[in-house]
């Protein structure tokens, strides 16, 4: 009788746990709403597909996700192309130095990976809690997409990469604008104290004496261009003036003292730049390194000069042309012109090759905490 009662109690139990199971798969599927731009769509997102962190995720999510790495890997071969096409390098001299290109795509990647650095402190500043490797790997891949026309699409990549994690759209946003604004005045800071040396060198003293003043006037207009309270209207004005519209922006900005040491971290990046452009120079011109001060004022105001042209992917032939005009100040303009493309192509190289080892470190990460398949014989029927 105890035994009968037993088996009745379990296959009530059986009963109970395959109901349990078909009712899990009766259940309504979640909606989502994208609402960025142009993109706005309603996905279904079906509880039977979740990602790695348990959110549930859609076919038609993944393959706008595989649309947009699509796109970027596009953008990446587009920059590449066109800088293989340029005259200049079918005229690279022949005692090229290799190894000083390679330093140079060494020390961009230092500057890249400091970037991501700046990036990071601005967004937890704003509220966001994304990890570390996922933050590098969110900017280091969207960070491919700013090849492609518009200047957009890098941003919206991360945006919407940062939204399927969890994260806030206005502190994507805002973190994107506050990383543009931070750079500038970075760039305007290492300009003004490099430009005059180029001056000095051209015999235009008259002229380095008052861009140094100028520099020196323009130091507390930028303090108080970063303090939060006046930042929060610059980014409603830049964001107005943002080629994709504007966006949510975030109340709670960084505090004025993780401002200020992000762009003195931004001005490390710059400092780097200079040396990997002085390393590219040094590959196909005995450069004297007396001009290595000067570069840090070339690269930042190529940069700025990249960004005023809105369709250049990146700024391509617009930072290269500055560049060139720049650097024939203490070379030949043949070599400069080699020099400027060269420094682009170690850019492109150590962007492609920081993004490509977020990936591998995802790809080992994932292996080591698979967890071990079970013993043959261990489990089963017996």
């Amino acid at each position: 009788m105890q035994r009968r009662r037993a088996n009745t109690t379990q296959t009530a139990g059986c009963r109970q746990s395959c109901t349990d199971r078909t009712e899990s798969h009766r259940l309504p599927r979640a909606s989502l709403r994208l609402e960025d731009g142009p993109l706005a769509a309603t996905v279904e997102l079906p509880p039977a597909h979740t990602s790695s962190s348990g959110r549930p995720r859609s076919v038609a999510r993944r393959l706008l996700t595989t649309l947009l790495w699509l796109a970027i890997g596009v953008g990446a071969a587009f920059a590449l192309w066109t800088i293989w096409r340029d005259a200049s390098v079918t005229s690279l001299p022949s005692d090229l130095h290799p190894a000083s290109l390679a330093l140079s795509i060494a020390l961009r990647i230092a500057a890249t990976l400091l970037t991501v650095f700046v990036w990071l402190g601005l967004f937890w500043g704003l509220g966001g809690s994304i990890d570390a490797s996922d933050g590098f790997r969110i900017y280091l891949l969207t960070n491919l997409g700013k090849y492609l026309p518009g200047k957009v699409m890098h941003a919206a990549g991360r945006v919407a990469l940062l939204r399927e994690r969890g994260e806030s759209t206005s502190a994507g946003v805002t973190s994107i604008l506050l990383e543009l604004l931070v750079s500038l005045l970075a760039a305007g800071l290492v300009s003004v104290m490099s430009i005059p040396l180029l001056l000095r060198s051209q015999g235009l003293e008259q002229y380095a004496t008052l861009v140094s003043v100028g520099a020196l006037l323009s130091v507390p207009v930028g303090l108080t261009v970063l303090h939060p309270k006046v930042l929060g209207i610059v980014l409603k004005l830049v964001a107005r003036k943002a080629p994709a519209g504007g966006g949510p922006l975030a109340h709670q900005l960084p505090t004025y003292r993780r401002i200020l040491g992000l762009v003195a971290l931004y001005a490390l990046v710059w400092i780097v730049g200079a040396c990997a452009l002085y390393a590219a120079a040094r590959s196909v011109y005995d450069l004297d390194i007396a001009w290595l001060p000067a570069m840090g004022g070339i690269a930042a105001a190529s940069y700025v000069a990249g960004l005023a042209v809105p369709f250049a992917p990146a700024g391509l032939g617009a930072r290269e042309g500055l560049m060139t005009l720049l650097l024939s100040t203490m070379m030949p303009a043949p070599a400069a012109a080699i020099v400027a493309v060269l420094y682009r192509l170690a850019s492109v190289a150590a962007e492609l090759a920081s993004a490509g080892l977020t990936l591998a470190v995802r790809a080992v990460r994932a292996s080591v905490s698979q967890p071990p398949l079970p013993a043959r014989g261990s489990g089963g029927a017996r």
